[in-house]
């Protein structure tokens, strides 16, 4: 009867070791997640940003173009 309390206590205490660790690895996984996740949210908004500033180059690159077209016409012309 000692020794299989014994072997029970044993049992049930690698259980628990068993438990605390993952217990602890949960918390470390976690941490690390909310981690990536503040970081996915910071290069979300600068990508936003950047896509922003990029529209705003095409649009000015498209008016330059649409200034300019005419004087190219012109001097294709000339060159005729």
């Amino acid at each position: 009867m000692n020794k299989v309390f014994n072997f029970q206590s044993i049992v049930i205490a690698i259980l628990l070791i068993a438990l605390a660790s993952l217990v602890y690895t949960n918390k470390q996984i976690l941490e690390q997640n909310n981690k990536l996740t503040n970081q996915i949210s910071s290069l979300n908004t600068k990508l936003n940003k950047v896509n922003v500033s990029t529209n705003k180059i095409e649009q000015r690159m498209a008016q330059l173009e649409n200034k300019l077209e005419p004087k190219f016409q012109d001097l294709l012309a000339l060159n005729k």
